[in-house]
């Protein structure tokens, strides 16, 4: 958990951004997400050609959707603590495996809040594109 005031909140948008960004732009996350949307297109009887352009035009207009959600998720908690400044960093866990293995021990599984902080729900629900 990144401690308060240690960096700046717009700082820490910033570095949000980036990280969704850059994993949008991510050569193989969006290959990856092709490759698997042309397969579709191709079950449903798309001509090669076709569903090549056709996936490649999907993932390319929403790659949160398309890409494999695991890689994402493992790629932009990453990205965000590579921005932030060394000394905050090894406060800040890179995944969100990590990140729920830090959590309080004492916390009841059945209680979400008490197992993530309420700035990677958030964070979570931005990726996802969840109002």
């Amino acid at each position: 958990m990144i401690p308060e005031a240690a960096v700046p909140d717009a700082d820490l948008q910033s570095a949000i951004r980036a990280a969704i960004t850059g994993a949008d732009q991510n050569t193989a996350l969006v290959d990856a997400a092709r490759d698997r949307m042309m397969i579709q297109f191709l079950r449903r009887g798309e001509k090669p050609v076709d569903a090549n352009k056709l996936a490649r035009e999907a993932v390319r207009s929403d790659p949160a959707t398309y890409q494999r959600g695991h890689d994402r998720a493992a790629m932009v908690p990453g990205g965000i603590r590579r921005a932030l400044p060394v000394g905050v960093q090894r406060e800040v866990r890179a995944t969100i495996a990590d990140l729920i293995g830090a959590a309080k021990r004492n916390a009841h599984v059945g209680q979400l809040e008490a197992l993530i902080p309420a700035e990677i729900r958030e964070l979570l629900a931005w990726i996802v594109g969840e109002p």
